[in-house]
């Protein structure tokens, strides 16, 4: 019984490490289309190390924030579609009767020990 609930609880952890590079990696490269939009070049930097040279000034302010703004409103956007299309995509699947396949497992084998009780019973 443990196995089969944590297995759920892992593919949601695989799942949110998943999605969280994904929208890391979208974000570093919208960030750094939107810095060279505003005439900074990042010149390779990491996203942490760009957020730094914003804070002590060695990025110009105010066209550095503007940058990571947009940069985040394009992720926000992306996991707005993101979410539509997995939603989309839920609302077509399926639904299991009963409490699905593991419902109807049980009450199967429930229905076989009952038979197997009363078989043993009438002998």
């Amino acid at each position: 019984r443990g196995i089969a609930s944590s297995l759920p609880q892992m593919m949601r952890f695989i799942g949110a490490s998943f999605v969280i590079a994904l929208m890391g990696t979208f974000f570093s490269w919208r960030l750094d289309s939107h810095l060279l939009d505003r005439g900074i070049d990042a010149g390779g930097m990491a996203t942490g190390e760009i957020a730094a040279a914003v804070s002590s000034g060695a990025i110009a302010a105010e066209p550095g924030r503007q940058a990571m703004a947009a940069a985040f409103q394009d992720v926000f956007l992306f996991a707005l579609v993101f979410v539509g299309m997995a939603l989309a995509a839920a609302a077509f699947l399926p639904q299991l009767k009963g409490g699905g396949a593991a419902g109807d497992a049980e009450a199967e084998s429930a229905e076989a020990a009952s038979k197997k009780a009363a078989d043993s019973g009438a002998c």
